[in-house]
């Protein structure tokens, strides 16, 4: 166990700390159970009372994994009286399953805990804290990960293709859909600001700014936030196209402006 690590966090996080010291106790007594890892903004020590935890749990990679699922769930039950909990099985972009748990302990401390066959040795993400790894599994500089161009140009597209939609519902007037998509532009243009003041992570938008010490929020962001109102949406939607196409030069590596950028700009147009 990290215990050093776990000693050094601050009061306030006193009811976390415990929860990931039943998580290591837990995979101590469990053969199945080959590493522990906390993460996100536990991991990168930017934590605060109201944070979840963030945790990865690595079993062995037997085809019959999720048999030990049981156990698993029945550890994090001991550890405090639960509130309410749910579970997923998802697979990750390379293809691989994991479980997604989300917990919520009566006490208030929430664990968004991912679990999955360990595979193989790999490198820590920028943001991991290796509690519990006896087979040293993780090992080696954390990994960097730069968005490739098809991201990022799929990020743009994605602000692009629901800006085009606000349009149509702010002609239809459907001002509750407007409001809908223009707030999903919005997060794909902070994914795009995130790039542009290399960001570590830029794929989680705002969240990606806000952990960078000091950064800058993107200028002019705030003209894209509108009430439920025609006039008002109308202008968040022009000023977040605005913003979208000024950032493009900055983050698309010499990519030409999309000349969808222009067809969205008329669809607005269309609507003073």
């Amino acid at each position: 166990m990290n215990e050093a690590w776990l000693r050094a966090l601050p009061a306030e996080l006193a009811p976390q700390a415990d929860v990931l010291r039943g998580v290591v106790e837990l995979a101590k007594a469990n053969d199945r159970i080959r590493v522990v890892v906390v993460g996100c903004s536990l991991g990168r020590g930017n934590a605060d009372a109201l944070s979840d935890i963030d945790a990865w749990i690595g079993v062995t990679d037997d085809a019959d994994w999720r048999e030990g699922l049981s156990a698993i769930d029945a550890g994090l039950a001991a550890l405090a009286p639960i509130l309410d909990r749910h579970s997923q099985f998802l697979v990750d972009g390379k293809g691989k399953p994991y479980r997604g748990t989300f917990i919520e302990y009566q006490n208030g401390v929430q664990i968004d805990l991912t679990v999955s066959p360990t595979f193989a040795e790999r490198r820590p993400d920028r943001d991991w804290v290796v509690l519990y790894d006896p087979d040293a599994r993780v090992s080696g500089v954390p990994e960097t990960r730069h968005p490739t161009d098809e991201q990022v140009r799929t990020w743009m597209f994605g602000g692009l293709g629901r800006l085009s939609a606000a349009a149509k519902y702010l002609r239809r007037g459907s001002l509750w859909e407007a409001h809908a998509v223009l707030e999903s532009a919005r997060a794909d243009l902070w994914r795009l600001w995130a790039v542009a003041i290399d960001a570590p992570d830029p794929q989680f938008g705002l969240t990606a700014v806000l952990d960078v010490p000091g950064a800058q929020l993107l200028p002019g962001i705030e003209r894209t936030i509108a009430p439920l109102d025609r006039a008002k949406l109308l202008d968040a939607s022009v000023a977040c196209l605005d913003l979208l196409a000024e950032l493009w030069p900055k983050v698309a590596r010499g990519q030409p402006l999309p000349p969808f950028v222009a067809r969205v700009r008329a669809q607005l147009a269309q609507l003073r």
